[in-house]
């Protein structure tokens, strides 16, 4: 998957995966504890929904 996607890169802008389990909201970045810039961006808009 990482392979196809590196090959289209230029023709899209995010890719968002839907997965079910433990119902959890999970963005980046999965592997360190540190916040991503527009963390408060992300939470407000998951949110909304």
């Amino acid at each position: 998957m990482s392979k196809y996607i590196n090959s289209i890169s230029k023709k899209f802008y995010a890719y968002i995966a839907f997965h079910s389990y433990s119902q959890l909201l999970m963005f980046p970045y999965g592997y360190t504890t540190d916040r991503v810039e527009n963390y408060d961006d992300m939470v407000s808009n998951f949110n909304r929904m």
